[in-house]
């Protein structure tokens, strides 16, 4: 176990750190000032997932740990998975159809562009997702080769530098939805290692 953890260290830091670059990208290079209180505001829709992210966590994944049938893994995968698939599509319908009142539900009378809210939308799924993703790996023990996540992010990250403009909500939210990519692919890439060989490494 503290061996386990040990390996994991880094990759928790990081992310801990990952998670406010936005804020701290706009609050650098930002010109407006109210452009962090519409990230702020932006950010609060990562509070939708919260309640799915509890249940992943601490119902779906032990129940995913487990299980001992390949084909019943497979299944459980494809339904949890799945399942966060449909809800973040389901939010980001809602959102799209009901974008004036999805902020008057959140009480701000920020005036926000329909581009940022939904690069917004698109980063916390695909957050969603990977978080997802990656619950269900480390529950299977299928992370050996998770330390990739920092170079690949970084990388990623600097490539998009030339590219984008930090002093807009706008360029900020495209950097950050691009930032959860590598996360995604990796974690399918893990996955997929895992049910070549379902035993815990």
């Amino acid at each position: 176990m503290i061996g386990f953890i040990r390996n994991q260290a880094p990759n928790a830091i990081f992310f801990c750190l990952q998670g406010q670059i936005t804020i701290l990208l706009i609050t650098i290079f930002g010109h407006r000032a109210g452009a962090v209180a519409e990230v702020g505001a932006l950010g609060r829709l990562a509070m939708i997932f919260a309640v799915l992210g509890n249940l992943i966590t601490n119902i779906f994944a032990p129940a995913f740990a487990r299980c001992k049938e390949t084909r019943k893994l497979g299944w459980l995968y494809a339904g949890i998975a799945g399942g966060v698939a449909s809800f973040s599509l389901l939010v980001f319908s809602a959102a799209a159809f009901c974008l004036t009142n999805f902020f008057l539900f959140w009480e701000t009378d920020i005036r926000i562009c329909n581009a940022s809210f939904f690069l917004m939308v698109g980063g916390a799924t695909l957050n969603m997702i990977a978080s997802t993703l990656w619950t269900l790996n480390a529950s299977r023990a299928w992370i050996v080769g998770s330390w990739l996540y920092v170079p690949l992010t970084l990388g990623t990250q600097l490539l998009l530098i030339p590219f984008i403009d930090f002093s807009t909500v706008t360029g900020v939210l495209t950097f950050n939805l691009f930032s959860a990519f590598p996360s995604l692919l990796l974690n399918i890439g893990l996955s997929y290692r895992g049910f070549r060989q379902p035993s815990p490494a």
